[in-house]
């Protein structure tokens, strides 16, 4: 009795054992004589034809046609006369017994001799659901295929729509083995997405590669069945006649093997999560065949459920440190992979800002100088100022900023810009990114442009909201930035098409915030009646009455410019002096910790 030994059977190719290692899923050794194995064939019966004119009828269950002796299964081609045909013979196969989608099928076979003969080891799906339902339009893997007038010289070849012998496209290839008829030989394919490869003896002399245009040229994205089978005459088989002498031919198979390709584990999960977060899901991907799965996560984390399985959730302590898994397989080497996990951190109530910038936040300004653009980054009187010499704007001249930590803005997705030039060379323009743990940038459209910053000299504040506008087209297409990891920002200057060649000029960055809402959205700050200004209009004093508290004000005339900005103790009133404002209308706003609370209009005189 022939004995599979399962650990022989973890094959490694490359250097990479992860990545081709394959696991044995199903097999049949041939150890138990009679009639095959009723669990794992079934027979295709008949004698039309086959849609190629063959001259047999394949039985159903007969041992003359299909049997077990000896650890072989033979199947027999017989010249005889049954069911108004003058030849027998048998077609086996695994349909709903042995279904497969993707892995490496390996069928060691001695093949008949004799002019008229076709044995074929071959694939097709167990479901039709492509086009006309039928052939070829759902496909068709001929792992290897002889005919007799040719000894020795195997094919490999698909069908599909549009690559089938009916309209001469078909994909395929030959390869000579000149004992074929007398030893056997392990005739095999690997099948995955991307490709189907065709090998002899574990030598690989075909390829055909999924070209992505769909099913009609792949619909090899289904489970599919073998068949085993010899043919007498037909299209092919019959191309230069038949042996009229041949009684008898066999195909003896010494083992069927399939297993599953066990690719190099994953984790899916979040690379950051804020301090105690709950219910974090993470997922190990590539696990066909494994056995047993072995979780750890950082100190102070819990597994709280599907410890054991491919699937957990995890709550999370103080602690940031890795999330691992270590699975096992029957046949291939047990994979442990370790996945980083950040802790982010969440502003308080006050938001999130960066101002009076000293000596220390210079390093913070990443700068990449080049022929095309160079950036001076230094402090002066606490704010940041950038002095930039562009000679090429198509050059997307940019430096960034790193936060000292990785920040969750998705409470925060406003941010506000405090910015101020001259802009005497009409150049300053630009452009502000935020980009996530992983390297995403918020650019896709909409994106936060100042275009051009204001000409007065003065420090005027700019606001975009993020909160619909958290997408990345580079260098991924329609990716979502992390807006729960943010690590910094990029800033455009003088970039692009609205950049100028051949200039130089200076900006200051007096602060940059992050807030919850918009300053000047009617939806999205209580209304004006929340707010009382009098007396209104005033040529001097303004008092300032609300319904809750506030820290902060900040006056804007009707172009949006800031004209008046001051903090104040705690309270939900005080009095100020508008003296020195120009008459005219303006907008008073009220925050709270950087939060819009209030605002009103009010004229001043």
């Amino acid at each position: 009795m022939k004995k599979l030994l399962i650990t022989a059977f973890a094959f490694f190719f490359g250097l990479n054992a992860y990545s081709q290692c394959f696991d044995l899923v199903w097999s049949d050794e041939f150890n138990v004589n009679g009639l095959p194995d009723a669990t794992k064939w079934s027979y295709d019966v008949g004698g039309h034809g086959w849609g190629n004119n063959e001259l047999q009828y394949y039985t159903d269950k007969r041992t003359e046609n299909a049997r077990v002796a000896d650890g072989k299964l033979i199947i027999e081609m017989r010249k005889e006369a049954y069911n108004g045909k003058n030849y027998t013979s048998a077609r086996l196969i695994t349909k709903n017994k042995g279904d497969w989608k993707y892995g490496k099928i390996v069928v060691r076979a001695k093949l008949p001799k004799g002019k008229g003969t076709w044995p074929a080891i071959w694939m097709l799906p167990t479901e039709w659901k492509y086009g006309n339902g039928g052939w070829p339009d759902n496909g068709e893997i001929d792992n290897m295929e002889h005919v007799g007038y040719d000894p020795g010289r195997i094919h490999g070849t698909i069908h599909c729509k549009k690559y089938n012998h009916s309209i001469g496209t078909q994909k395929g290839a030959s390869k000579v083995i000149s004992d074929a008829q007398d030893a056997f030989h392990d005739y095999a394919i690997l099948w995955s997405e991307n490709k189907i490869e065709w090998f002899v003896d574990d030598q690989l002399y075909f390829t055909v590669l999924n070209e992505g245009k769909g099913w009609e040229y792949w619909p090899f994205d289904k489970a599919y069945h073998l068949i085993l089978n010899i043919a007498m005459g037909g299209n092919w088989g019959g191309a230069q006649g038949i042996d009229e002498s041949i009684t008898s031919a066999t195909m003896e198979v010494d083992y069927v093997r399939v297993y599953s390709t066990v690719n190099a584990i994953t984790i899916a999960g979040t690379s950051f999560v804020q301090a105690n977060e709950k219910g974090v899901q993470y997922s190990c991907t590539a696990l066909a065949g494994a056995t047993k799965y072995e979780w750890t996560v950082p100190e102070g984390a819990k597994i709280i459920s599907g410890a054991g399985t491919d699937k957990i959730s995890v709550d999370f302590g103080t602690a940031e440190g890795n999330v691992t898994v270590k699975v096992s397989f029957p046949t291939c080497p047990a994979q442990e992979i370790v996945f980083p996990v950040q802790l982010t951190a969440k502003p308080g109530d006050g938001g999130f800002k960066l101002e009076k910038f000293t000596n220390d936040e210079i390093p913070k300004w990443l700068v990449t100088n080049s022929t095309a653009y160079s950036f001076d980054v230094s402090q002066t009187n606490g704010t940041m100022q950038i002095a930039y010499n562009v000679s090429d704007p198509n050059a997307w001249p940019k430096l960034e900023y790193r936060f000292d930590k990785i920040y969750s803005f998705t409470d925060l997705p406003v941010i506000n810009v405090w910015l101020k030039s001259n802009n005497l060379s009409k150049s300053a323009v630009v452009r502000i990114d935020l980009k996530d743990g992983t390297g995403l940038t918020t650019n896709a459209t909409n994106v936060f442009e100042i275009r051009p910053v204001k000409s007065d000299g003065k420090f005027n504040m700019y606001q975009f909201s993020f909160k619909d506008n958290w997408m990345s087209n580079s260098p991924y297409w329609n990716k979502r930035v992390n807006s729960n990891a943010i690590q910094g920002f990029e800033m455009f200057v003088n970039y692009g098409v609205f950049g100028k060649a051949n200039v130089k000029d200076t900006i200051w960055v007096e602060k940059i915030a992050m807030v919850s809402q918009l300053i000047n959205s009617n939806n999205e700050i209580a209304e004006f009646q929340n707010l009382r200004l009098f007396p209104n209009p005033t040529a001097n004093l303004l008092n300032i009455e609300a319904e809750t508290n506030f820290d902060q004000i900040i006056i804007t005339d009707i172009t949006g410019k800031t004209c008046f900005e001051t903090q104040i103790d705690h309270n939900n009133q005080t009095v100020i002096s508008v003296e020195n404002l120009r008459s005219g209308i303006y907008m008073l706003s009220l925050f709270n910790k950087q939060i819009p609370v209030s605002r009103n209009r009010f004229s001043k005189l």
